[in-house]
């Protein structure tokens, strides 16, 4: 895992404990932008979505992914 997505990783789980979900989600973010081929990335993208109670957006993040 990049050093970038360490960071994000864990600022993603701290925002999401505290409720924060949207910091969550755009800390998220920042690690499919850095490695967007990772599917591993793009889940926990996805599982932010779904934490935050945005099924819809959870389910477009899935088809988004590229399993390689």
């Amino acid at each position: 895992m990049n050093p970038i997505n360490t960071r994000t990783f864990f600022l993603s789980w701290y925002y999401s404990s505290q409720g924060n979900f949207q910091e969550a989600i755009k800390e998220s973010a920042r690690m499919v932008e850095v490695e967007p081929m990772n599917p591993e990335e793009g889940s926990f993208h996805t599982l932010m979505y779904y934490y935050a109670r945005q099924y819809d957006e959870a389910l477009k993040q899935l088809d988004q992914i590229k399993f390689v």
